[in-house]
């Protein structure tokens, strides 16, 4: 009776084309740019078939899922084509493995269908199920490979789940992996699921793949996972499915996440439950029994706040003396915490934390996180020195190997992430004026040396209260100003250089004023003091997107600023980037 009922609802739904779509958003959330929409399948309202597992597992029943699937996707691209607002962004089908395999041989004509609708194959992205497994492996491979020579892309969908697996992904080599949600639910709690979502991103980088995590539904599970590498999201937090392909995603404010500053303890955290402050020291030693894995447990009283830190190695202290067991088996946990035992605020910066406990050199030993007073979970001085070292190295790998300096790729993550964030920031270009006659005149040994002076002058003067100091190249230098005082920072550099660079000259130039040289045009021409020319503009960031337009901003104001006659620092009043250029202007 079952299987008829069922075959008659799918009767009717397949028979008055009664399936409708709803699309959900791929998204970057760093660049706040929209991939491409998933297309989900769904039944009528209150009707028996209206859940997509109601209506797969029916197709299945009945042998009729490619009836089903084609329907689905017909239906899905035609809806996409009349109300997607977004050119050129990809649409997401979900197919099961032994359909694509049918289309692949020619049932339903795939090429008919897109043209009918004028949707390229390029924007075509096919998700294979989890829900089927794959049995014939080889006809699989055949299909994809052929259709992606086409220009189809394919995702893994669901991975992790189902028959979702790393064969798949070995075999197929997809454009996408989509990891399932269960991986991401709750990820800043879970120390297991970031160290499998850093592994997941490395196979993706070894296998050429691009990886999106799905069902994300809370800023800190995005925060967590941006910190793991993340590039492209899909969830609840940024839009659900609906009818037509939103317009506006929501984008959370994400801030910058590869900064120690910007880091926070929170990203530290090991879910690790508790114990109540009035257990037994003998039900402690139990509970360390039971779980072999733990170090160290926190103890809190009845409203939740942290009291202190209690270790097995303390345990085994007062058990293994002379009736040991006996005396302290009854002790109250409250008594036998550790009080000392630092308890830091989940939002405390880990440049601050790892300053702080520099002092402190076990690898095994823990601090307790709290937010208030309450105990949220354990963090480890090994996992934050990794995580230092990690951020240094980043930044090392990027940096200007004459000052130092982070380079173009930290100053554009930094600049990237205070648009994403909504944040107002100011930033200053720093040029000399005439350098390149006088490295030309004194030698490349003495220019580097003002190269190392100006440096050491915007570290003094800028390199605080969050402000960002890079080093682009050559003698450009760039501020993200966040704090309030820049153009008293700025002012202070232009000064300061005036009073030193006459020492990098010999008395008879400083009497002159200047040096005599070639202009570019290849002419002699007299060349006066160094001097700095700082442009500054103060980015609009509604309207500029990302570092290209914050770039073009700073390159105008530092050409103004080089006008200057004796240099000096230009504020320029455009926040707003030209939408009529057709490439970014970057800096240069």
């Amino acid at each position: 009776m079952r299987n008829f009922a069922e075959q008659q609802a799918l009767d009717e739904v397949l028979g008055q084309r009664l399936l409708h779509t709803q699309f959900q958003p791929i998204v970057e959330p760093k660049s706040q740019r929209i991939l491409g929409f998933e297309a989900l399948m769904r039944g009528p309202q209150s009707h028996p078939l209206h859940s997509p597992l109601a209506l797969l597992s029916a197709a299945k029943l009945t042998h009729r899922e490619f009836q089903l699937e084609w329907l689905a996707m017909e239906l899905a691209i035609e809806a996409f084509t009349r109300l997607n607002q977004h050119p050129r962004v990809s649409l997401f089908l979900n197919i099961s493995p032994h359909v694509l395999v049918m289309c692949h041989q020619g049932r339903g004509s795939l090429r008919e269908l897109l043209s009918r609708f004028g949707l390229s194959n390029r924007q075509v992205v096919f998700e294979l199920s989890e829900m089927h497994r794959v049995e014939e492996l080889g006809a699989l491979k055949v299909a994809v490979d052929e259709m992606r020579q086409q220009g189809f892309r394919f995702a893994l969908d669901d991975y992790g789940t189902g028959y979702s697996n790393a064969q798949l992904w070995m075999a197929l080599r997809p454009d996408y992996v989509k990891i399932d949600r269960y991986f991401c639910n709750q990820i800043h709690l879970d120390k297991g699921k970031r160290a499998h979502a850093q592994s997941l991103m490395q196979m993706a980088k070894l296998t050429s793949t691009s990886v999106i995590f799905e069902g994300i539904e809370t800023n800190e599970e995005l925060l967590e996972l941006l910190r793991c590498g993340l590039v492209l999201a899909q969830g609840y937090l940024f839009a659900r499915p609906q009818s037509q392909p939103c317009d506006a995603p929501y984008w959370p404010p994400i801030g910058h996440t590869t900064d120690e500053e910007d880091q926070l303890t929170h990203s530290l955290l090991q879910s690790c439950l508790p114990l109540a402050s009035n257990l037994k020291a003998e039900e402690a030693a139990k509970h360390f029994e039971q779980n072999p894995e733990l170090e160290a447990v926190a103890v809190v009283d009845k409203q939740g706040a942290a009291l202190g830190l209690l270790t097995r190695l303390r345990l085994l202290e007062l058990f293994s003396k002379t009736f040991g067991r006996e005396l302290n088996g009854k002790r109250r946990l409250h008594e036998l915490a550790d009080r000392s035992v630092p308890m830091v605020a989940a939002t405390t910066p880990i440049g601050r934390l790892s300053q702080e406990i520099s002092d402190l050199d076990d690898g095994n030993w823990q601090f307790i996180i709290v937010e208030g007073s309450r105990y949220l979970g354990l963090g480890s001085v090994r996992d934050l020195l990794k995580q230092v070292t990690e951020q240094k190295l980043h930044h090392a790998r990027y940096a200007n190997p004459l000052t130092q300096l982070p380079g173009n790729v930290p100053i554009f993550e930094k600049i990237d992430a205070l648009l994403a964030a909504k944040r107002a920031f100011h930033v200053a270009y720093f040029d000399l004026n005439h350098f390149k006659p006088y490295n030309d005149s004194y030698g490349y040994s003495q220019g580097d040396e003002v190269i190392t002076m100006v440096a050491t002058l915007l570290r003094q003067y800028c390199d605080h209260s969050g402000n960002f100091v890079g080093h682009l190249g050559g003698d450009d230098f760039l501020v993200v100003f966040t704090s309030s005082n820049w153009q008293l920072c700025c002012q202070r550099v232009v000064e300061a250089f005036d009073a030193r660079i006459r020492a990098a000259y010999s008395s008879d130039d400083i009497a002159a004023g200047g040096i005599r040289g070639v202009s570019r045009e290849g002419k002699p021409q007299f060349f006066p003091i160094l001097s700095l020319a700082v442009g500054v503009a103060s980015p609009d960031p509604m309207s500029c997107h990302n570092h290209h337009d914050v770039a073009e901003l700073a390159t105008n104001a530092k050409h103004t600023a080089k006008q200057l006659e004796q240099g000096g620092v230009f504020v320029s009043r455009r926040r707003h980037p030209q939408r009529n250029r057709r490439t970014h202007q970057s800096v240069a």
